[in-house]
């Protein structure tokens, strides 16, 4: 039997982390309404931390879009 060297292995390892590591998102897919599938731009509407009623312009039925505190206490960034 014969093994690979234990350097190899690290290496071969060490590339494959590398390369995981360079992975990019390179779209981004719109928002849409749950009901009708159309894409809705939220720059409309003045969303708050929490809850917020939203009315799709094209089938216009209400659905709720929940939006999370990013900083986690509650406060805005300045």
């Amino acid at each position: 039997m014969s093994k690979e060297p234990k350097s190899y292995r690290i290496k071969k390892n060490n590339d494959y982390l590398q390369m995981k590591s360079e992975e990019q998102i390179i779209q981004k897919f719109p928002y849409q309404c749950p009901d009708c599938e159309q894409p809705i731009s939220y720059d409309q509407f003045h969303l708050k931390i929490g809850e917020n009623k939203i009315q799709c312009p094209y089938c216009k039925k209400t659905y709720i879009k929940v939006v999370s505190d990013l900083f986690g206490d509650g406060e805005t960034k300045k």
